[in-house]
């Protein structure tokens, strides 16, 4: 994991999923944005909310749909057939732990065309709180 200051708009790609030193660096980052006004989390309906600013690593764009909800299992069901199968129901709450990755177009050194973003968030999971209603 290179360790350059943040942010970084020539930064070169990089996967640090799976680094805990990263992960922490990472969560403690994106609660700067956020608090910064870099990254806002915006009410869409229901418990959608749409992520969108700067990416902490490159300060290019980072968007992400981000649910405040989770699903429970809700019970079993018969069909005509008599096949039993589980269904789930979507569960309120007020935090939720996701992947929050640079999703940036901007050229970074050592990326595939394939891919986008600087290589930051992804499989590593930060918690978001949901922000208050108003």
């Amino acid at each position: 994991m290179a360790d350059q200051p943040w942010p970084d708009d020539g930064a070169s790609y990089e996967f640090a999923g799976g680094d805990a030193k990263a992960l922490e660096k990472w969560q403690a980052q994106v609660e700067k944005s956020l608090e910064q006004g870099k990254l806002v989390l915006t009410h869409q309906f229901g418990d959608t909310y749409f992520l969108t600013g700067k990416c902490p690593r490159c300060d290019h764009s980072l968007a992400k749909v981000v649910e405040f909800a989770v699903r429970v299992p809700g019970g079993a069901t018969r069909n005509a057939a008599f096949d039993v199968s589980t269904t789930s129901v979507p569960k309120r709450v007020d935090s939720v732990t996701v992947d929050v990755p640079c999703s940036c177009a901007a050229p970074h050194d050592g990326r595939s065309e394939k891919r986008s973003g600087c290589g930051w968030g992804k499989g590593m999971p930060v918690k978001l709180d949901k922000p208050a209603p108003g």
